[in-house]
């Protein structure tokens, strides 16, 4: 027991017990390159801004409604909801759903609904999430590598939807563990695709 408790307490001066303190985390916390100007990769609608400040004259390219909001829903689902949570704010449990990863770091914990957030532009999110959110210790990974810019996009108009009351917090409609819905469209363009000649 002696050795168990050296142990825990070892682990909890170094900081080594957070998620967040972790190397295999420090890679994605590095700022993405930026894009080639004047460039738009064929799977995206419109250039990535190259700085915060072009992103913030960017707007979001996606038409909003209900299908951009619900496949926001579920991108939201797979890939934000472990810091977030289901009510967007970090750290809440809304019924028996909770956050896995934002409880345990108080000092990344940041609620999406935050007036502060909501207020900056479309392009400035999308930049932010895109590259990184802000210091390197207290920032999301950049998700550029992750995540498509049409995803980014459509996760936008989800928080918006959220905000406004629109839309509907917690688990979208039709989402299942290990369950990784087809785009079809997407399916089609990578099936017809030419192959690009040296």
């Amino acid at each position: 027991m002696r050795r168990l408790t050296l142990l825990f307490a070892a682990l909890a001066s170094s900081g080594c017990w957070q998620m967040h303190e972790q190397p295999s985390v420090r890679p994605h916390e590095n700022p993405q390159m930026a894009p080639v100007r004047n460039t738009v990769a064929v799977n995206q609608t419109e250039p990535i801004p190259a700085s915060l400040g072009e992103a913030a004259a960017v707007s979001n390219p996606l038409p909003p409604g209900p299908a951009a909001v619900e496949a926001g829903h579920m991108i939201y689902r797979r890939n934000c909801w472990a810091c977030h949570g289901p009510a967007l704010d970090g750290e809440s449990n809304l019924g028996n759903l909770i956050a896995t990863v934002g409880p345990s770091l108080p000092h990344l914990r940041r609620s999406l609904l935050d007036p502060a957030i909501l207020a900056q532009s479309d392009g400035v999110l999308f930049w932010k999430i895109y590259h990184w959110s802000g210091a390197p210790r207290y920032s999301c990974p950049p998700l550029g590598s992750t995540l498509q810019a049409d995803d980014i996009w459509r996760v936008i108009h989800y928080v918006r939807a959220v905000a406004a009351g629109e839309a509907p917090m917690g688990e979208p409609a039709g989402f299942r563990y290990g369950a990784v819905p087809v785009d079809q469209a997407r399916l089609d363009l990578y099936r017809n695709a030419t192959p690009a000649t040296p």
